[in-house]
């Protein structure tokens, strides 16, 4: 390998022996094969690591924490310990089109200021990739698209749209600016946006990975909830879009993430009440629109006289049609080098 490979993939794992093999075969496949694989094992108690080492690739680099950083820490060792021209982030239970770092390399050449990637993605359940249960779509199904910091109003939101999942997300490791932010649920998000402050973004068509939801933290671990993510998310857009020069950003992006009704779903069924009303709360202030919403009110109200029992079942059966389920196939796909679409 390399010296400075092309690409470092990140993967910060903890706890995932029974689901990483899928992941790193997934990184391994691909059709760009000038890249290393950094698994950064945040102090697991299973046999997250034994995982790592059983494949015996040279590309592959296992790097273990003394203790516990949480995934904002390890996150940030991912970031610190990459070497490659650019880096590729990747969930430790998330699965990479075999495409996915060629459709990058694509992007980051459309433009020598580009400093960042995003993608749409979708979520699957169980073992069955090819069964999409939600996802979140393109900018332009049709082609990438370069876009700045000072798009239009539906350029920024559908951008800010992808950024709930890290997987895929993609820097160029010299531009990139900012910290990794200390709550959970925005850690990747304050480098990408401190990015794009100052260089240009691509926002690719396709499908390059999905997300599996069942082994996700926002499931099992109540903690992460406090500070209650909504609030998390305004924090970080203040924050970073602070200089007058960004108010539009700022304001568009604080009133959009307070329109994720659907959201209270999550919150009701993991969270402690006191976050539930707090999130709600958090949604009226910052988009006011929501208490003439009829959705707003049938979900704050369903969800709040609910019992947690009933209301656990029924939100895995509805959430695909209530966050977006596509109407039309969609394939953990790519384009290969040569432009053509693959399976």
């Amino acid at each position: 390998m390399n010296a400075s490979p092309l690409f470092s993939v990140c993967i910060p794992a903890y706890n995932v022996a029974h689901i990483l093999g899928a992941t790193i075969r997934s990184a391994l496949a691909q059709t760009v094969t000038d890249f290393e694989l950094i698994i950064v094992d945040d102090a697991s108690t299973d046999g997250t690591a034994e995982v790592a080492r059983s494949f015996g690739d040279p590309r592959v680099r296992l790097e273990r924490n003394a203790s516990n950083l949480g995934y904002p820490g390890n996150l940030a060792r991912c970031f610190s310990l990459a070497r490659g021209t650019f880096v590729y982030l990747l969930g430790n239970d998330d699965v990479l089109s075999p495409y996915a770092l060629a459709r990058a390399l694509e992007a980051f050449a459309l433009d020598p200021d580009v400093a960042i990637i995003t993608r749409p993605y979708y979520w699957f359940e169980g073992d069955d990739v090819s069964r999409p249960v939600r996802h979140v779509p393109p900018l332009d199904a049709r082609q990438d698209r370069v876009v700045s910091v000072d798009a239009d109003d539906t350029t920024l939101i559908a951008v800010f749209e992808t950024l709930g999942q890290f997987s895929s997300l993609a820097f160029r490791r010299e531009m990139i600016e900012g910290e990794v932010d200390p709550p959970v649920f925005t850690a990747h998000v304050r480098p990408f946006l401190t990015t794009w402050k100052k260089h240009k973004a691509v926002f690719l068509h396709d499908y390059v990975v999905a997300v599996r939801t069942e082994s996700s933290q926002t499931r099992y671990l109540p903690s992460i909830y406090e500070p209650s993510p909504i609030w998390t998310w305004v924090q970080l857009f203040q924050s970073v879009f602070a200089e007058q020069r960004f108010a539009r950003q700022r304001r568009l992006a604080c009133w959009n993430i307070a329109g994720h009704v659907y959201g209270l779903a999550q919150i009701r069924c993991r969270a402690a009440y006191r976050i539930y009303l707090r999130e709600a709360a958090i949604m009226v202030r910052y988009r006011p629109q929501n208490l003439l919403r009829p959705a707003f009110w049938a979900t704050f109200l369903g969800f709040a006289l609910l019992p947690r029992a009933v209301l656990i079942p029924l939100v895995d059966r509805l959430k695909g049609p209530l966050t977006g389920t596509s109407r039309r196939p969609i394939t953990l796909s790519g384009h290969a080098i040569a432009g053509s679409v693959q399976p």
